[in-house]
């Protein structure tokens, strides 16, 4: 494995929040590209009420462009992990934070940068926040996949962006309970290609990625799964990470497994792995790193709202090196950085 040179990059005390009654908990999970020559980040915001109240929980979520919360009496409630609570007496869940995206421009050397822009959630298939973006360039179309948390589940929705760093909503593409979707930075026999994650919440397999072909980026088909090994480091969950590139003609994505909870109401351990696909026949799986590729080590990827989560949700070249832009314990972010030509053999 390379030794990456690893850097804590933002950190939730460093972004206001969106409201005077809200503070903010998490900067994490950022989608990243080079526009004009500049490194832009799309870094996901979790807020949580700043009041608190004796005995009650306050639930954040967004209604007509502000956050409103609903406080529940916490004895109505079960402890799903440190993100979800069920309602005892409707068994439905609820977040117990909500997010919106920030636009944010680095400076190479990573010690200067500059918030540019927010993309705050809207109607209905939005109202518990908007998560985890990805962006990628596709025929000359900056395109942005996100999470859309709603009252109806976990949606994966599409947008694209431009010079201005506009947020022009496609629609959603995948209903819930669907998330971690990478869309291919090329067609492969005259269709678009995407990585998706379904939620298996009856077990019938172990955790899976598939793929999906679509002609026109809204409707998508010829669903199948990807035949990733199941190990240790992705026994509880696998998905999409970094919008696929090609490395030494293959696809190369980075992915994200978690290994089973310990116990209940805690999360598993997050860590990434390598995909290599076939460019030509990209549902054949050439290499899977056996041990994951980037691991929590770092204080800042062990500490904090959930601990021990490393999530890598994108990538760039620049000045021959390869720069991973991740969400270290659901609270900053970080960057791991290595030479492309060091990365490469990895894939080669």
């Amino acid at each position: 494995m390379p030794r990456w040179n690893k850097r804590l990059l933002l950190s939730p005390h460093q972004f206001a929040p969106s409201q005077e009654d809200l503070i903010v908990v998490g900067a994490f999970n950022p989608g990243a590209t080079i526009l004009d020559g500049r490194i832009v980040l799309v870094v996901r915001i979790a807020e949580q009420p700043r009041e608190k109240r004796l005995g009650q929980v306050g639930l954040p979520r967004w209604e007509q462009g502000q956050v409103v919360v609903d406080w529940v009496a916490e004895d109505n409630l079960r402890w799903v992990d440190p993100r979800v609570v069920e309602m005892r007496d409707t068994g439905l869940m609820r977040l117990t934070f909500t997010s919106h995206l920030r636009v944010v421009v680095v400076e190479p050397g990573w010690e200067r940068w500059e918030e540019v822009g927010r993309w705050y959630p809207q109607g209905p298939l939005e109202s518990y926040g908007i998560e985890d973006p990805r962006i990628g360039a596709v025929e000359q179309r900056l395109l942005v996949t996100y999470v859309a948390v709603s009252p109806h589940g976990v949606a994966s929705a599409l947008a694209q962006t431009d010079a201005d760093l506009q947020f022009d909503r496609l629609g959603i593409l995948f209903p819930p309970e669907n998330k971690d979707v990478v869309i291919f930075p090329e067609s492969v026999d005259g269709a678009y290609l995407a990585m998706h994650r379904p939620v298996n919440a009856t077990r019938f397999s172990k955790p899976e990625i598939w793929l999906a072909n679509s002609h026109n980026l809204l409707e998508w088909g010829n669903h199948r799964p990807l035949a990733i090994p199941s190990c240790p480091w992705n026994a509880d969950r696998v998905g999409g990470g970094c919008p696929p590139m090609v490395i030494a003609d293959r696809f190369v994505a980075l992915i994200h497994g978690a290994t089973r909870p310990e116990e209940a109401g805690k999360v598993g351990r997050y860590a990434a792995a390598l995909l290599v696909l076939d460019r030509h026949r990209p549902d054949r799986v050439l290499s899977v790193t056996p041990l994951p590729a980037l691991a929590p080590s770092e204080p800042y990827e062990i500490d904090g709202f959930v601990p021990h989560v490393v999530f890598p949700t994108g990538w760039i070249v620049k000045d021959e090196q390869l720069h991973i832009f991740y969400g270290a314990a659901d609270t900053h972010v970080a960057v791991a950085s290595v030479s492309i030509d060091q990365f490469s053999l990895m894939v080669t």
